[in-house]
């Protein structure tokens, strides 16, 4: 199946608005560090069960700590063990 647009597209569309993706795919992060955007906001599920009901439960287990972070833009990686913030932009020194 083609991608429906190509990541620096994807990348231009969503820069600067307040959406928020939830991902277990890395790339976002990636493709937020190496262009150093300031946004979308994505939260990365790592190494977390498929089961919807299960991310649901850690992702709501845990918004409140990431709450003022993501507001502000950020990557966050989200696992069942911790959970870890980088600012956007992410810059080369980090």
């Amino acid at each position: 199946m083609p991608p429906v647009s190509s990541p620096k597209r994807r990348d231009h569309s969503l820069q600067g608005s307040h959406t928020l993706l939830i991902s277990a795919d890395t790339d976002f992060g990636e493709l937020l560090a190496v262009g150093r955007h300031p946004g979308p906001s994505v939260i990365i599920l790592r190494r977390v069960s498929h089961r919807p009901e299960v991310q649901t439960e850690l992702l709501l287990a845990n918004l409140d700590g990431m709450e003022e972070s993501l507001a502000a833009g950020a990557v966050v990686v989200l696992s069942a063990q911790h959970v870890r913030f980088r600012l956007l932009p992410i810059s080369r020194e980090e």
